[in-house]
């Protein structure tokens, strides 16, 4: 069991970071001299409904991954979820207020 949690975290690390990158936008704009605004709020899920399983398999075939990958990304979500906490997963998505603000990169955080 621990060892099959060990081999999805990382699988499962890398999909939250694309999703976020999904919703949030990764492109950049070199002309930009405003200052974007920290975000007020997030949203998540661990995927375990079929509201959001039927979003991100739509999102993942509109973007030309293959079923095989689908189905085994699926796969490792299911792994993940059999082995946390069930009072730790989400139901559909959920919101959420950042923790952490950052003043400035290299400036100290404040809770």
């Amino acid at each position: 069991m621990i060892k099959s949690f060990r081999q999805a975290m990382p699988f499962m690390c890398i999909c939250v970071i694309l999703i976020a990158f999904a919703f949030a936008g990764c492109g950049t704009n070199n002309a930009l001299t405003e200052r974007r605004p920290a975000l007020a709020k997030i949203e998540y899920s661990n995927i375990n409904d079929d509201d959001s399983r039927q979003l991100l398999r739509k999102l993942l075939s509109d973007a030309a991954v293959s079923e095989d990958r689908i189905q085994g990304f699926f796969s490792r979500v299911d792994s993940f979820n059999e082995n946390v906490r069930e009072a730790w997963l989400t139901t559909g998505f959920e919101e959420a207020k950042p923790l952490v603000r950052l003043q400035g990169i290299y400036k100290e955080a404040q809770v």
